[in-house]
C-alpha cells in the first residue's frame, strides 16, 4: 500500500451523507533509512504516531492544526499540538489546536460583583481568539464591531451609519463567563483568574466609549460596576 500511493500528503473528503471528520494521511516510501538523508522513515513516522497519540489531543476533528504549531492554555504555558510538550515561550507557529472552531466572540450578561447586570466574553470563544504579543506580553484579541452614526439629517438624528472593526485585548476589564462552573473570571495575559478584579483606580477606557453613537453591536462592555445597555450579537 506503501507504495500504491503518490508520495505526497493529502485527505479524503468523505461525502456529506457521511458527515465524518476527514482523514488526513502522509506516505513515506519503504526506500527511505536513516542513511538516505531523506529525512522521515517508517520507522521514525511510528515513532511520532505513539507519541501524538500519547501526549498530544486525540480529538476526531474536520480540520487539524499544523503538525508544528502550538497554542496556549489558560495557564499561560505553551503547548506543541502535535506532542504534548510545554513551553514558557511559543516553540511554534500559533494555531489553535481546532482550526475549524468559530472565532466569534459571544457575549452573556450576568450579575456583577454589586448585583448590576455585566456583559462577559464566554469562556469558550474567548479561549480561540488570536494570540498576540504587546510589550513582550501575549495577549488573547478579540474583534469587535459597532454601528456608528456618520451623516445627520436637520433634526440632528442620525441618516447613515458604518460599520466599524477594531481589535481589543482581553484583560482584567474583560469579565469572562464560564458557563460549565458558573464562574466569573478574566485574563492577565494568557493567564485565567478565576472571580471579580480587584477594584482598579485607573481603569484604561473602553474602546466602545471612546466615540460613535450608541447603537453598538459585539462591542467591548462597560467597566465593572457600570450597567450594560446594549445588546450583543
Amino acid at each position: 500500500m506503501a507504495t500504491s500511493i503518490a508520495d505526497s500528503a493529502a485527505s479524503c473528503q468523505p461525502s456529506p451523507a457521511t458527515n465524518v471528520p476527514f482523514v488526513e494521511y502522509q506516505t513515506v516510501p519503504w526506500a527511505n533509512h536513516d542513511s538516505s538523508g531523506q529525512g522521515l522513515t517508517v520507522g521514525l513516522a511510528l515513532f511520532y504516531l505513539a507519541l501524538m497519540s500519547g501526549l498530544g489531543t486525540s480529538n476526531l476533528q474536520f480540520q487539524y492544526p499544523a503538525l508544528d504549531s502550538c497554542w496556549p492554555a489558560v495557564s499561560g504555558r505553551f503547548y506543541h499540538n502535535s506532542t504534548g510538550l510545554a513551553s514558557k515561550t511559543p516553540m511554534a507557529g500559533l494555531e489553535h489546536p481546532d482550526p475549524s472552531a468559530d472565532p466569534a466572540a459571544r457575549w452573556v450578561i450576568v450579575p456583577g460583583s454589586d448585583g448590576s447586570p455585566m456583559d462577559c466574553i464566554t469562556f469558550e470563544s474567548a479561549v480561540v481568539q488570536d494570540v498576540v504579543q504587546k510589550n513582550g506580553v501575549y495577549h488573547r484579541q478579540y474583534m469587535y464591531r459597532w454601528s456608528e452614526a456618520v451623516e445627520w439629517g436637520e433634526d440632528g438624528e442620525p441618516t447613515h451609519h458604518e460599520e466599524r472593526e477594531m481589535a481589543a485585548i482581553l484583560n482584567a476589564d474583560i469579565l469572562v463567563y464560564k458557563q460549565a462552573r458558573n464562574q466569573v473570571g478574566y485574563f492577565i495575559g494568557l493567564r485565567w483568574e478565576e472571580g471579580f478584579p480587584a477594584p482598579s483606580a485607573k481603569r484604561p477606557r473602553a474602546p466602545s466609549e471612546s466615540g460613535g453613537d450608541s447603537s453598538k453591536q459585539g462591542g467591548k462592555p462597560k467597566r465593572h460596576g457600570e450597567s450594560s445597555k446594549r445588546s450583543k450579537r
